[in-house]
């Protein structure tokens, strides 16, 4: 590791970040309608996922 990747490794710790993760999730029909109508669906669990691109 070189000495300004570390500093860099290191600086990037000291600001907040919101980390963004994109999934497949396979669902039946129903619940992709749901998720076109309304941009979100509820998982078997009640977890809230938002559909951003259906």
């Amino acid at each position: 590791m070189t000495e300004q990747s570390a500093s860099r490794s290191t600086s990037t710790l000291n600001h907040p970040h919101t980390w963004v993760v994109a999934a497949e999730i396979v669902v039946d029909d129903s619940v992709a309608r749901v998720a076109d109508f309304r941009g979100s669906f509820r998982t078997k669990v009640e977890q809230r996922i938002d559909a951003l691109d259906t």
